[in-house]
């Protein structure tokens, strides 16, 4: 049996099965997730659950910032740097899902929240 693709494991980790997708010049809508591959703007995760953190850093060190130490905080899964500019895209990825509504266990919500506080 061949090795999953990199395609393969996003299709069945990526937890929106109508994500919210468009472009700068149209508004974001709901469709499906091949027509939502097909856009810039992505939703990564369901309203109730979070496995992925996607942040944008437009600062000129931001590949510096991301990769700071921080107690308790991994270092990003992947990042896509703009090597003009020095702007990032980060994201870290989770084996599990994390319930994010007041139904979540407080554990897991506090480590999303040191991650999503680190890198604002």
């Amino acid at each position: 049996m061949a090795a999953p693709t990199p395609a393969d494991v996003w299709e069945s980790q990526w937890l929106p099965h109508r994500p919210s997708a468009g472009d700068f010049a149209q508004r974001v809508r709901r469709m499906n997730r091949p027509a939502a591959l097909d856009h810039r703007l992505i939703e990564a995760n369901c309203s109730a659950l979070k496995n992925t953190i996607v942040i944008d850093m437009d600062e000129p060190d931001s590949l510096a910032r991301v990769f700071e130490t921080h107690r308790g905080v991994p270092a990003p899964t992947y990042t896509a740097e703009n090597k003009e500019n020095g702007h990032l895209h980060a994201g870290w990825r989770f084996r599990s899902s994390v319930c994010v509504t007041d139904n979540g266990r407080p554990g897991p919500m506090n480590f999303l929240g040191r991650i999503e506080r680190v890198t604002v």
